[in-house]
C-alpha cells in the first residue's frame, strides 16, 4: 500500500509540476517544494511537533519569501497537534521561491507521506 501511495504521489508532484511549468520550471517548483517540505519538518521537530504515526496535510500559499496562510486541510492527528503544525508553520521561510511560482497553492503532507502538489491560481 506505501509503495502504490508513493507512485501516485509521484505522479502527483509530475502532474502539479506541469500544470506551473509556463510559469515556473518544473524543476525549480520540484525543488522549491523539496526544500519547503524539508524546512516545514525542521521546524515541527524543532518545536516539539511529533508526527509519528501520523500524517497532516497542509496548504498554504507561495509568497515571494516561502509560504503564508498555512492551514491543515487533512489530518490524522488530533486537533491540538493540528493547531500546534498551524501554529510552528504560520509563515515559513523557503529560499530561492521561483518568481513564476508566487501566488500559487502548494499542498505538503507531512508525517508519514510525501504528496506534494504546486498550482497557479
Amino acid at each position: 500500500m506505501k509503495a502504490m501511495f508513493l507512485a501516485v504521489s509521484a505522479a502527483a508532484v509530475l502532474f502539479a509540476a506541469s500544470a506551473s511549468e509556463a510559469a515556473a520550471p518544473r524543476g525549480a517548483v520540484k525543488d522549491f517544494v523539496d526544500r519547503a517540505h524539508l524546512e516545514a519538518g525542521h521546524r515541527l521537530a524543532a518545536a516539539g511537533v511529533d508526527l509519528k504515526d501520523q500524517q497532516v496535510t497542509v496548504k498554504a500559499t507561495v509568497s515571494s519569501d516561502g509560504l503564508r496562510s498555512v492551514q491543515v486541510v487533512n489530518s490524522s492527528a488530533s486537533r491540538d497537534t493540528e493547531r500546534a503544525v498551524e501554529q510552528v508553520l504560520k509563515r515559513l521561510a523557503v529560499k530561492d521561491v521561483p518568481a513564476g511560482l508566487v501566488g500559487a497553492s502548494v499542498t505538503i503532507p507531512l508525517g508519514d507521506g510525501a504528496v506534494v502538489q504546486a498550482r497557479n491560481p
